[in-house]
């Protein structure tokens, strides 16, 4: 079997419906483009493969092998536009980053099926793309928000764009995911990118583009609420997950039942923090503990700041997790995480004698691909910075990124996959784990607020059952951990 033929066999696994495996195959493309031995070959077989896509949502998948691999000597921007067939907004914006020049000239701007007809109705497909079933229902929001303000029927259009799709196309059938589950099949969800929801995605791009090319969409807006689309987070792609800490092991191989032993376990975890080569502190910990065919548990331990006693965990956690989608990091050029001053002012009022104040601060964007669908179910934070003057930056990298204060490295955040599957039950996490661990001196910099303290808290979701295949039963925990510098 000749190598060509392997690279294109390989780009073609990119059709497999799980987000985990679509960012391996991502990122094993771009390793190939990367490596002199094998870049020109896999260069002409990506050139084929996208010439074979027949959908805007596929290419933008492709292009993030690029987004990775804008090295490679032997990428060309002219071959790569001939092969397109089916541009969109969101494959120029990808181009641009990847080829680092601007775009010219617009080669999406016909790409839809022209305005519905005044009479066109299709109850049935509008009722599948708002269920949020294809594709997550912001799609359907974000266009009907557009139509308020426009006055034009942009949900018209994309239930006519995904039907002119299928008259080309032919009927679409994504199967079933239960071969993806395992025997608890009534419990087990999972996101999966299936052939129908390409087409929705795809139609959603053509309608941004006819709003844009007949009912006068400035480009800027179109180019916004194309990334509700996107697949990828131009940051969170290069953060492919990695081996897990050593330090994590022995957790994961723990079944905690009792509140002591979560204790002593969170506890053993500190403490092999603090004593590696480069002594750090465990601010985050998002991970699972062992499962078997009578029990499930996930942990997640926080830190925060705050005022007054005693500290209402309860209320600290419901704080905590409000806050992705109300709280954002800064993303530079180069796509590093530039963690700007928070205002130590914005206390949070958790009852009439305590305040708390978040020392992490939530890394997702407001458009959030779905090639993260598993690092997103961990919610990934970064520490939060109440420094005057300090700059504290995270830069992404293979297994989650390097956290630095003032150009120093100070710590990390870390990403990596434990007894990974493509589903999972619904009252637990992905089959992921992250964590942020920071050395002292930059805490004492970066969370230092007058009158507040530091405390690490945990919570703990556990699922047991007396025998191997009855009901689950869940019961949920909380505690403390000492939080001594």
């Amino acid at each position: 079997m000749d190598a060509g033929l392997l690279a294109r066999i390989g780009l073609s696994r990119l059709r497999l419906p799980s987000p985990m495996a679509k960012l391996q195959v991502v990122h094993g493309a771009a390793r190939a483009l990367r490596n002199v031995d094998t870049s020109a070959v896999t260069w002409e077989a990506f050139l084929t493969w996208v010439a074979t896509l027949e959908l805007e949502s596929e290419v933008l998948e492709a292009l993030c092998v690029l987004l990775l691999a804008n090295d490679s000597k032997d990428i060309a921007l002219g071959a790569l536009r001939s092969a397109i067939r089916y541009p969109s907004i969101l494959s120029d914006v990808f181009i641009r980053e990847a080829f680092g020049t601007p775009v010219l000239v617009n080669s999406w701007v016909k790409s839809h099926s022209g305005e519905a007809p005044l009479l066109y109705r299709a109850n049935e497909i509008e009722k599948e793309l708002s269920k949020g079933q294809i594709v997550p229902p912001i799609l359907g929001t974000r266009l009907r928000k557009l139509e308020a303000r426009s006055d034009k029927p942009m949900m018209k259009q994309w239930t006519y764009e995904f039907d002119r799709l299928l008259a080309k196309l032919g009927p679409q059938s994504d199967g079933h995911w239960d071969y993806f589950c395992d025997e608890d099949r009534q419990r087990a969800i999972g996101q999966f990118i299936a052939r129908r929801g390409h087409l929705a995605r795809s139609a959603y791009l053509r309608t941004l583009a006819l709003a844009f090319d007949c009912w006068g969409m400035p480009e800027k807006i179109a180019r916004s609420e194309a990334m509700y689309a996107t697949p990828a987070d131009f940051s969170f792609l290069r953060m492919l997950p990695d081996d897990a800490p050593l330090w994590a092991m022995p957790f994961h191989q723990a079944q905690p039942r009792s509140g002591d032993e979560w204790e002593a376990a969170l506890d053993a975890v500190v403490r092999r923090v603090s004593q590696q080569e480069h002594p750090r502190l465990l601010l985050h910990f998002n991970a699972s503990a062992r499962p078997s065919k009578r029990y499930q548990a996930d942990i997640e331990v926080i830190t925060v700041l705050y005022s007054g006693e005693p500290l209402p965990i309860e209320e600290v956690f419901r704080t905590h997790n409000w806050l992705p989608g109300h709280m954002y990091i800064a993303r530079t050029s180069d796509w590093q995480f530039a963690i700007d001053r928070c205002e130590p002012d914005a206390v949070f009022p958790l009852n009439d004698s305590v305040g708390m104040l978040p020392a992490l601060v939530p890394s997702v964007a407001r458009s959030v691909g779905y090639l993260h669908s598993d690092l997103i179910g961990r919610m990934p934070y970064l520490p939060a910075n109440y420094s005057k003057d300090g700059a504290l930056t995270a830069r992404p990298r293979i297994g989650g990124a390097d956290i630095e204060f003032e150009g120093q490295n100070v710590g990390e955040f870390r990403y990596w996959n434990w007894r990974w599957s493509p589903a999972h039950d619904r009252s637990l996490e992905t089959h992921g784990a992250v964590s942020i661990t920071l050395s002292g001196d930059c805490i004492s910099q970066v969370l230092q607020v007058p009158g507040m303290q530091c405390s690490r808290v945990w919570l703990a979701k556990v699922l047991s059952r007396e025998t191997d295949y009855g009901e689950w039963q869940e019961s949920v925990r909380y505690g403390m951990l000492p939080f001594q510098q």
